[in-house]
């Protein structure tokens, strides 16, 4: 593994986590967008790899991406302030490699070891105890038992968290899940919420869709983008479908995602004869595209961190109706750019459905201040300034105090 270094002795920084696609199409598109943006943003993994003024000070960046419990890795990039050249990019996709880290800290002197995601959690922990590196963890949600995460990943997930040297969430509502249910020390769980890079996500959102919608001039899209798993609630929202036939008639859902729930989801459609209302597109690429279509958003997880979903619908002015579950209430203030409800209540589901669709004027005021905020609170560099105060931080004095290392919003 080749770095060049080009400022004498800084600390080093290791960011582990899961590549989204075994695709090599997927490894490049990152690539340009940490050689373009300078900063690491995948979609529905909430986490960023900051390559600020502020920064460039005091880190280089050194990162791999494993693949699999069994810890078989591909490295990823290995990212210094200056650019690699495009042919060591490619040569480091195509090798398939079992990274050893704690040779890899030793060798390059890491002193902090960020892991992202489940698995890279737990090769974490273990490497930087090994290696005498600080440790940070990542926590995006609840912890919600599902599909390939059972009751004895959830407990290695709290010992871990337990024992790392900080824990990263984004979400105040993971925050207190991880010191109330998990027993980590308040002074060592810090908050740093999701951020998008909206200009990127602009031009996005204008670009032409992948695919047709299903709607008319005369329809009334609603957004509701997530994959097709129990805890995103679609049963709750085919229920509240059903119940709008005749007070929204011309609502029209259109659920971005795919998983599990399909098959279920399509026959209960099917059976309140809702084919005409609510639509599974399946998984779509064209996630900003459908939202600048969209009249509303919707939501209705019964866990949540901090939606990615719920953000992209306030960047693209949307009014939303969320379940108050987790991290929602912390992005959706009833009145002020959309409405809450509790989960699994179809009814009270529809009824704010109605109350937002009923009246276009309030609602696009509710988009404005939902995009106000996202702008204001939410960015990629306000989310990178605040993974930057961490690392500073616990470089400096080995503290992270919840109100130095949170500095988004309030």
């Amino acid at each position: 593994m080749n770095i060049t270094s080009h400022r004498d002795p800084v600390p080093w920084l290791l960011l582990i986590f899961s590549l989204p696609s075994k695709r090599t199409s997927e490894r490049v598109r990152i690539w340009r967008k940490l050689q373009k943006y300078g900063t690491l943003a995948l979609r529905n993994s909430g986490y960023v790899l900051p390559n600020t003024p502020a920064n460039q000070e005091r880190f280089e960046w050194l990162a791999t991406a494993i693949r699999g419990f069994k810890g078989e890795a591909s490295v990823l990039q290995v990212l210094a302030i200056d650019d690699l050249p495009s042919d060591v990019l490619k040569e480091q996709f195509r090798e398939e490699r079992k990274p050893d880290y704690t040779a890899l800290i030793r060798e390059h002197g890491v002193r902090i070891v960020h892991a992202t995601d489940y698995y890279t959690n737990l090769l974490a922990l273990g490497a930087g105890k090994l290696t005498g590196a600080k440790v940070i963890v990542s926590r995006v949600d609840l912890g919600h038992l599902r599909a390939g995460f059972g009751r004895w990943h959830r407990e290695a997930e709290k010992w871990n968290a337990r024992h790392a040297d900080l824990v990263v969430v984004n979400a105040d509502a993971v925050r207190e899940v991880c010191i109330r249910d998990e027993r980590c020390r308040p002074e060592r769980v810090v908050v740093v919420r999701n951020g998008i890079d909206l200009p990127h996500f602009d031009r996005l959102a204008a670009q032409p869709l992948q695919a047709p919608l299903p709607v008319g001039p005369d329809d009334v899209p609603v957004a509701v983008i997530g994959n097709l798993w129990p805890v995103k609630g679609h049963r709750t929202l085919v229920e509240a479908a059903a119940l709008l036939r005749d007070r929204l008639p011309r609502a029209k859902f259109l659920c971005a995602g795919e998983g599990p729930e399909r098959e279920l989801l399509e026959k209960r459609i099917a059976a309140l004869g809702l084919t005409d209302r609510v639509f599974l597109l399946g998984h779509r690429l064209d996630v900003p595209a459908i939202l600048a279509r969209a009249k509303a958003g919707c939501l209705c997880s019964s866990a949540e961190g901090l939606s990615n979903a719920l953000m992209e619908a306030m960047a693209t002015r949307l009014p939303i109706v969320a379940t108050a579950v987790g991290g929602n209430p912390e992005l959706i203030r009833p009145g002020e750019n959309g409405l809450l409800v509790p989960y699994g209540d179809a009814a009270s589901l529809a009824d704010k459905l109605v109350e937002l669709l009923s009246d276009p004027e309030r609602a696009a005021a509710m988009g404005l201040r939902g995009r106000e905020r996202v702008e204001a609170e939410l960015t990629l560099a306000r989310m990178a300034e605040g993974y930057g105060a961490v690392y500073r931080r616990l470089l400096e004095d080995d503290r992270a105090p919840q109100a130095a290392l949170s500095p988004q919003m309030p």
